[in-house]
């Protein structure tokens, strides 16, 4: 009906992740049928992660392995049963692997963390940091209070250690209240009728304006859509690995920017720039975003996309296609 795994399968292979997190928490709501939804969590989280690892994708395999670990955990003493009832094969080893990211994307993490200026914006930070990476970022950070200390840099010092302190209390009382009160986090959720149809609603207008690619009104749509999403699936997505939500938005913002580049640059931009915002890991988004102030004139501000798109993906083809399109814009305002 939506996404296809022979049509679209990295489009299929991000619902299915999206459908395994979804499935997981509706089986812990009252009146629910536990046991059908959790073995139809696992097969969603399952397909995930053999399609990213078919399309080599790592950075999406990982929050794939992630969900379907999830999911298992969920399971408890139910997994294997499950698993077998769900007709998923042998049994994958769910051995986690040691948390890895690369140098650029510790950097970016490092960054975000040091650019945040109140509660709010430090909460949404904990809230895009992978479980799994807790530990090492502290650890990272409290090295780098002990270096600024060393070189006698003390307010950096007190900034970090401030900044680290809120971090760790905002994951230290997320803990509490799910070890104290399960079901806590759930009073503010959408009624359970209403959360697939949610996701759903963005699925659909997704797959229409992917069936007629330059009809603004269709991508308008269904950013629209994704955004009622996100604020109403807030309460549900705390912990979701890479939140997956916003970056199934930040691809259909990056969609709607591409439809309206020929006609609308200025709102080519805007769009760009929420997707930029929702994934800010997605070099692609910085790369359009960059073609399009090449366009407009705005050379300094393309010169710093380009440069961030070239530090999250090095060997990109269209680096080098971009670097001469700002060359040659600036050649001509020379001559």
């Amino acid at each position: 009906r939506f996404r296809r795994a022979d049509s679209a399968p990295l489009a299929y292979a991000t619902t299915q992740n999206n459908r395994a997190n979804l499935l997981s928490e509706i089986a812990t709501l009252p009146g629910e049928d536990r046991r059908a939804r959790l073995r139809d969590a696992l097969s969603c989280a399952w397909q995930a992660t053999r399609l990213f690892e078919q399309l080599e994708h790592t950075q999406y395999l990982q929050m794939a392995q992630n969900t379907l670990r999830q999911v298992w955990q969920a399971c408890g003493d139910d997994a294997e049963s499950l698993w077998q009832a769900a007709g998923l094969g042998a049994l994958p080893d769910l051995t986690p692997s040691p948390p890895k990211l690369a140098e650029a994307d510790w950097q970016a993490l490092l960054q975000r963390f040091v650019a945040i200026q109140d509660r709010q914006a430090l909460i949404e930070f904990w809230r895009a940091v992978p479980s799994e990476l807790e530990a090492p970022f502290i650890q990272i950070v409290e090295g780098l209070i002990e270096q600024a200390q060393s070189a006698g840099d003390d307010d950096t010092a007190s900034v970090l250690q401030a900044r680290l302190e809120g971090f760790k209390a905002i994951s230290a009382q997320a803990a509490a209240a799910s070890s104290s009160n399960p079901q806590q986090s759930q009073q503010n959720m959408p009624p359970r009728a209403d959360l697939q149809t949610i996701i759903e609603t963005f699925q659909n207008l997704v797959q229409q304006a992917h069936n007629d690619e330059n009809n603004l009104e269709l991508w308008q749509q269904a950013t629209q859509a994704g955004e009622a999403m996100l604020e109403k699936l807030q309460p549900f997505t705390q912990r979701v690995p890479l939140n997956e939500f916003e970056v199934a938005v930040a691809q259909t913002y990056n969609n709607l920017g591409n439809a309206q580049d020929d006609t609308d640059k200025q709102a080519a931009l805007q769009s760009y720039a929420r997707a930029m915002a929702l994934h800010p890991q997605q070099a692609m988004y910085r790369r359009n975003y960059a073609g399009t102030l090449i366009e407009l004139g705005q050379l300094a501000l393309a010169e710093q996309a380009i440069a961030q798109a070239q530090q999250l993906e090095p060997n990109a083809g269209r680096l080098a296609q971009l670097w001469a399109d700002l060359a040659q814009a600036r050649a001509a305002i020379s001559a």
